[in-house]
């Protein structure tokens, strides 16, 4: 398996810090920067190319379908996988229709970001759980 180069955005400190703590005993990901919102995001995506972006949907400035299009508009082969609390068809659907490559919960964060992770890494979808 390759290694997937990943930036974290979200606006609080502890939820970046968790995953990043959680995501150190995979070998084959690196989180290689954290941003607090998108303007900080997007300079580091323009400089470091991640394999991957991991954003919040719920943020203060701007929510995460926000942050996804407008990274989308910079850099069109970027993968976006979404992190919600929100369990609801119409979330998902609208990270589908975005063009995210992904879209979890946070509560099964545990279980499932590594396996979304490795999915998109071979460039397939990981929406809660359903691959395509």
């Amino acid at each position: 398996m390759k290694n997937t180069k990943i930036i974290l955005i979200d606006d609080q400190s502890i939820i970046k810090k968790a995953i990043r703590e959680f995501l150190k005993k995979e070998k084959d990901i690196h989180v290689i920067a954290e941003a607090r919102n998108y303007a900080e995001g997007i300079v580091k995506i323009s400089a470091l190319k991640p394999d991957l972006i991991v954003t919040d949907l719920s943020m203060p400035d701007i929510d995460g379908f926000e942050v996804t299009r407008l990274i989308l508009e910079e850099h069109p082969r970027a993968k976006v996988l979404l992190l919600s609390s929100f369990q609801q068809d119409a979330y998902l659907n609208k990270a589908k229709d975005i063009g995210a490559y992904g879209y979890i919960l946070k509560d099964s964060i545990t279980d499932q970001l590594v396996e979304a992770i490795h999915f998109i890494a071979e460039g397939k979808k990981y929406f809660n759980g359903i691959t395509r």
